[in-house]
């Protein structure tokens, strides 16, 4: 079995991987989500961050934020973030990261009713669908 730890988003990446590491467990879950697991610091740290991960025992893993609507019924607001996760699948892969897990949370009354509840899980199929195909293409 192996043990991982979620790196803390109000942390300095960099610093909280190795923090990570010096407690001794096998492999990070590098939380992308702000404010310091945004995408665009977690870009700019990319090569570091790929120099800290060669010193685990098994791979890392990228978590997404837990408010990331992949399944919300504006299909504006579900595009917008479903373009957000494909710049995390596409920045796990540049960090050589294979495992990306993502939370099934949509804001909103629409899960409290049967009736409009299809509407949340039809958006998150799609952009399941989507994030699948997208992973796919990059490797």
């Amino acid at each position: 079995m192996k043990y991982g730890n979620l790196t803390n988003p109000t942390i300095e990446i960099l610093k909280d991987i190795k923090t990570v590491h010096s407690f001794g467990f096998d492999f990070v879950e590098i939380g992308m989500e702000g404010p310091e697991g945004d995408t665009r610091i977690v870009e700019k740290k990319k090569d570091k961050i790929i120099q800290i991960l060669k010193n685990f025992d098994a791979p890392a893993i990228v978590h997404t934020s837990w408010w990331m609507s992949l399944g919300s019924p504006y299909e504006t607001i579900r595009e917008a973030w479903l373009g957000e996760f494909r710049k995390i699948i596409e920045l796990s892969g540049e960090l050589g990261i294979h495992h990306v897990n993502t939370h099934s949370h949509s804001a909103g009354m629409f899960l409290r009713s049967d009736k409009y509840k299809k509407l949340v899980l039809a958006g998150f199929v799609k952009s399941l669908k989507d994030s699948v195909k997208h992973a796919k293409q990059c490797g």
